[in-house]
């Protein structure tokens, strides 16, 4: 569904809705293309984790740490969690976009389309590709692969290679290139972290204390 959201979210995407895109995927693509960025999501859900998790708790000690006075102790609450999980979140998106990117990248590629005579014809009128005739000017009725740019002109790659689009990348854009959408990234998780990490403390509290109460009746 990562690849369906991706692909709705492009301009002038060329699918009318998440029905349509998963049929045509399925048809034009195999089911495959629902996968074609799975390493590269493992890999960077793993950093993304521990930056996240490693972050808050350091977040939250320091900001209970600096509300308290010289030997006091201060009970966190709404502000510590929501500000400290919007620092995890934020951080965790600012150090994983390069893989973010080149996940993108994948998830938005076609596969080859193999094309047989007439609809080799057909095709070629619609996407503007050269066609190679022979000396009577007659295209040969044999198997054709065209090349396909990706939705919406992305680019498109020989393999699910982290490495070739790492370097397709920094050879076509440079560096800024591998952080390309950090802001609204980042401005997507902080406030998604906040929330979750906010309500997670309220539930936890909620749920030691009543069975604290519970015990001691």
């Amino acid at each position: 569904m990562d690849v369906v959201k991706q692909r709705l979210q492009l301009k002038s995407s060329p699918y009318k809705g998440v029905a349509d895109c998963i049929g045509r995927v399925l048809r034009e693509e195999g089911f495959g293309a629902f996968y074609a960025s799975y390493r590269t999501t493992v890999l960077m859900n793993a950093p993304f984790t521990a930056v996240h998790f490693a972050t808050y708790e350091a977040s939250k000690k320091a900001l209970a740490g600096g509300l308290a006075g010289e030997g006091e102790e201060v009970e966190e609450g709404f502000v510590v969690h929501a500000t400290a999980g919007a620092a995890a979140g934020a951080l965790a998106a600012v150090v994983t976009t390069p893989l973010d990117v080149v996940k993108t990248q994948l998830q938005c590629q076609v596969v080859e389309q193999e094309v047989c005579g007439e609809n080799f014809l057909q095709f070629v009128r619609e996407e503007g590709h050269v066609v190679v005739v022979d000396l009577l000017g007659v295209v040969a009725v044999q198997a054709y692969f065209i090349p396909l740019k990706g939705v919406c002109g992305c680019d498109r790659f020989s393999s699910s290679s982290i490495k070739e689009v790492f370097q397709t990348i920094l050879r076509r854009d440079g560096y800024a290139g591998l952080m390309r959408g950090w802001l609204p990234r980042m401005l997507f998780h902080a406030p998604a972290a906040a929330i979750c990490w906010s309500s997670y403390e309220a539930v936890k509290t909620f749920f030691q204390e009543f069975n604290e109460r519970r015990l001691n009746t």
